[in-house]
């Protein structure tokens, strides 16, 4: 039996997937449980209700409450008991944790977050995270080799951090964290900070920080299953479970995912998309502990196996296999009285098997197997000193691991330890003015120590008009690779060196908006961002081959630059089930290094979200779409251009057709990339396809 048949054999066992549970549950043993302590006055914050005078299209309704933030990972207001008085406006309906750590009302934030709930994600019809996020003002997909990842504000991947449910998530493959093996049945809701969130989380939030809140169940008994099939044989089965009951609460979920691979560029063999076979489930509950505690937990696990036709040096043919694993198991404890104290612990292991496998000779077989893991344990603790002044302060212990064969020495490790603070007031007779300082300090074994200080404010400057302000520092750790890497490509002929030298990468941001809601059913938001990167990681060559030698590469801290635009979002619900969004963001990206524009950045993007709930038949449309501008390029995989490429606008646009039948079933029709945009070169995206599904619940 040939390797990669022995491979894939061992992918299809049963032992392999009955892992599921053994992951989802697995639990870092350095967790403690949260100790007691005297807990504190209610928060302002809280007096910040709902008026009376509900939209038509947007009253909350019990069902539609925002998610637990027990299990949000972050910290709730507590009760309006002790709230004092002060001027309120009308709520959107929308909860944000984000930005704070602090569930507020999102026009509430003194930082620019959007939500994008439950409701919003099934008009959309999305699959998974990433689909969540398409034509979303200020946030461009981008398609890799690593998966699909996010680029905010002009910075790519590497600089977006990624949370489920309030802790960060391992398993970036070429810097990214795909989003794509994020399903979007199991999600309550995504939040965008956009901008730097290193003052509460630490490394690699330099872009802004994308949240993933997790669903939990909130009635006695519910239950949903979903079938799907579509172009390129698109397969989706799955289900979830749950109960709530007096005192606890528990739920389970299961999916499977498949399609075939794309080409676009038929002249030739070689694959643009790989095929995949994905397999996920996962379970979690908590439970009340005597009238102050919760004790819960949450485990998931998740099989992603995907297949292509690479290319290599010479025009060598290979069969190219990746197949990885995500198992990731939370659990936290938590006190609520006065005040709220929070400990979470969180255990996860990434494992990514990579198979090269050449066409008529094994001469440039390659497979190798890497594993990440990473252990977080983190307590939070919140505390109102006065009914002005909101104290949150907290400490994170963790441990990182990366063993793969493409290290020096096999893999490297590193531990951190952080504490943070961050003091929100509120100021003037009204408190319409909130000011809120940050500060973490992160002492990292392989870095030393590094702060990350923020300061951000809002003002009302009347009750319809918000503006908003902040200025932060932030920094992204060098990853394993960059430190270690030690890697030979024969295929394609170059040799990458890490350097175990490598200093943090840092930026300084600036940030200014405004909310701005003229109308009972129009929302206008505007924030005009200038972001300076220094100590930019890139690589440079260190020995030129010679005839018949490969090119040596290392990493080096060689570059600054600068991103700086504006976003902007109009929102319009003019009643009777219809809802507009509209966006704009402007990007203007400087290599100070080489004086040109960073690479792949379009300076113009639009984005449009149009849909209607009251269509005849009694069915219901999502139309979403989004225009990206020429982006200029400068090199053609490692090789630079003689003249600067450019890749041509593109119209992005998906369609969701859907109707109820009763409160029980539910048909819809979805359609992606309706113009067929896409290329093997600068769009490397799925072509135009048709995916019809039925859904059933309880």
């Amino acid at each position: 039996m040939t390797p990669i048949a022995t491979f894939r054999r061992t992918l299809s066992t049963p032992r392999f997937l009955l892992r599921a549970l053994t992951f989802s549950l697995a639990l870092s043993p350095g967790y403690a449980l949260a100790q007691s302590a005297p807990l504190p006055a209610d928060t302002p914050e809280a007096g910040a209700e709902a008026t009376e005078e509900e939209r038509d299209d947007e009253r909350i309704e019990a069902g539609d409450a925002p998610p637990s933030n027990a299990d949000a990972g972050l910290t709730a207001p507590p009760s309006d008991a002790a709230a004092p008085e002060r001027q309120t406006r009308r709520a959107r309906g929308q909860v944000v944790v984000t930005g704070s750590r602090r569930a507020r009302r999102v026009e509430d934030s003194p930082v620019p977050v959007t939500v994008i709930d439950r409701e919003a994600i099934e008009a959309s019809g999305a699959r998974n995270v990433s689909e969540i996020l398409a034509a979303q003002a200020g946030v461009e997909l981008v398609p890799s080799v690593g998966g699909t990842g996010v680029r905010l504000q002009g910075m790519d991947s590497d600089y977006v951090l990624i949370l489920i449910d309030g802790q960060r998530v391992a398993g970036r493959v070429n810097g990214v964290v795909d989003l794509d093996r994020y399903n979007a049945r199991n999600i309550e809701q995504v939040e965008v900070l956009r901008g730097p969130g290193s003052a509460l989380y630490g490394a690699d939030a330099m872009a802004g920080v994308i949240h993933i809140i997790t669903r939990k169940s909130e009635e006695p008994y519910e239950a949903e299953a979903t079938l799907g099939y579509g172009q390129r044989n698109q397969i989706e089965a799955g289900g979830r479970a749950g109960m709530r009951r007096e005192g606890w609460r528990a739920h389970l979920e299961a999916n499977h995912r498949q399609a075939e691979g794309y080409d676009r560029s038929p002249e030739d063999i070689f694959s643009t998309g790989s095929s995949y076979n994905e397999t996920q489930a996962g379970l979690g509950g908590a439970a009340d502990l005597g009238e102050r505690w919760e004790l819960g937990a949450r485990g998931s696990y998740l099989v992603r196996r995907q297949e292509r036709v690479d290319a290599g040096a010479s025009r060598a043919v290979f069969d190219r296999l990746n197949a990885y694993e995500d198992g990731l198991g939370t659990i936290w404890a938590e006190r609520q009285g006065e005040g709220r104290l929070r400990t979470t612990a969180t255990f996860q292991v990434f494992r990514n098997q990579f198979f090269y496998d050449q066409r008529h000779s094994d001469a440039l077989d390659r497979y190798e197997d890497s594993r990440e893991t990473q252990a977080i344990v983190e307590s939070v603790y919140e505390r109102s000193l006065s009914d002005t002044n909101i104290l949150t302060v907290g400490v994170e212990g963790a441990l990182h691991r990366f063993d793969s064969e493409r290290l020096r020495d096999g893999g490297g490790e590193r531990d951190r330890l952080a504490l943070f603070a961050q003091d929100e007031w509120f100021l003037g007779d009204a408190q319409q003015l909130v000011l809120m300082p940050g500060i973490r300090l992160d002492l990292d074994s392989q870095y030393g120590f590094h702060p990350s200080p923020a300061l951000s404010a809002r003002y009302q400057v009347f009750e319809k008009l918000n503006v908003l302000g902040s200025a932060a520092m932030a920094y992204r750790a060098p990853s394993f690779q960059e430190l270690l890497l030690d890697f030979e490509n024969p295929a394609v002929g170059y040799v990458i060196e890490g350097n175990p030298e490598l200093e943090p990468e840092t930026s300084r941001s600036f940030q200014l908006g405004a909310l701005w809601s003229p109308l009972e059913q129009v929302d206008v938001e505007v924030n005009l961002f200038w972001n300076e990167l220094d100590n930019l990681i890139g690589t440079s060559t260190t020995e030129s081959g010679g005839a018949g030698q490969a090119l040596v590469f290392s990493y080096t801290n060689i570059a600054s630059a600068r991103t700086r635009g504006v976003e902007s979002m109009l929102r319009v619900r003019p009643g009777k089930g219809v809802r507009l969004e509209l966006g704009y963001t402007l990007t203007d990206t400087l290599d100070r290094e080489l004086d040109r524009p960073l690479e792949g950045r379009a300076p113009h993007r639009l984005s449009l979200t149009l849909g209607a709930d009251r269509l005849p038949l009694g069915l219901k449309a999502n139309l979403r779409a989004g225009l990206t501008s020429p982006r200029p390029y400068f090199f053609n995989g490692t090789t630079e251009l003689a003249e600067p490429d450019s890749a041509p606008a593109s119209a992005l646009v998906d369609a969701h057709l859907w109707r109820d039948f009763g409160e029980h079933i539910s048909v819809s029709l979805r359609g992606t990339n309706l113009l067929n945009q896409g290329d093997a070169r600068f769009l490397p995206i799925a072509p135009r396809a048709l995916f019809a599904a039925i859904r059933a619940r309880y």
